[in-house]
């Protein structure tokens, strides 16, 4: 009993060796169960990643709610002068591994020590600029009319402020890194994966998700 898969693989442990034939069937038999599992394997992978994703945004958003509740619900401003202070580094009280801001298909940006940058913060929709100097305060968390739409930290690359960093994103700067959509944590806390052209980039609707 058993097929042709199963009675080669009985005539290798009783004897010594396989005919040409035998031996191009196995081959044969081998390259088309890693063409079946290989494609299976590379979605899974990607899903992982995705997933890997959408929990760094989960756990960014829980930071700067812990943030916005020692400081008057208000978003962290995208940085206090050009080069320091910025949105992230003000949650650092609050987060323990920087890894977390790493998407595992992103390394552009490097910090000194070595760990890496990928998300960008709503900096437009969630901040205002400083007068007479080159900063942003963030907004009252009250100002948000649609929290549950409203972009607050998604994947970002270049055309976002500082030479090509991740640190803050716009509506032009959000990048489809996974399965041809992008991770999006919103306002109001929750994490959802959306096809780049699922974004709106311009229009009436475009105001509820970037807030301005």
């Amino acid at each position: 009993m058993g097929g042709p898969f199963s009675r080669l693989i009985h005539k290798l442990r009783d004897q010594k060796g396989l005919t040409m034939t035998e031996l191009f069937v196995t081959l044969a038999l081998i390259m088309l169960i890693v063409g079946i599992l290989l494609p299976a394997l590379n979605k899974a992978k990607e899903t992982g990643k995705l997933a890997t994703c959408l929990n760094n945004l989960r756990q960014i958003g829980q930071a700067i709610y812990l943030y916005m509740d020692d400081h008057e619900f208000k978003f962290p401003g995208v940085y206090d002068t050009v080069a320091t202070n910025r949105w992230y580094q003000k949650l650092e009280p609050y987060i323990d591994d920087n890894e977390i801001y790493r998407c595992s298909k992103y390394d552009a940006h490097v910090y000194a020590d070595g760990s890496h940058f990928s998300y960008g913060f709503n900096y437009r929709g969630l901040n205002t600029p400083k007068v007479g100097v080159p900063a942003f305060i963030g907004k009252d968390l009250i100002s948000v009319k649609s929290p549950g739409q409203c972009i607050m930290v998604t994947e970002a690359t270049g055309g976002s402020m500082v030479g090509g960093s991740s640190f803050f994103v716009e509506k032009n700067a959000i990048i489809a890194r996974h399965k041809g959509g992008a991770p999006i944590l919103f306002v109001d806390g929750h994490v959802a994966w959306y096809r780049l052209s699922q974004i709106p980039m311009s229009g009436a609707q475009s105001q509820i998700w970037w807030g301005y």
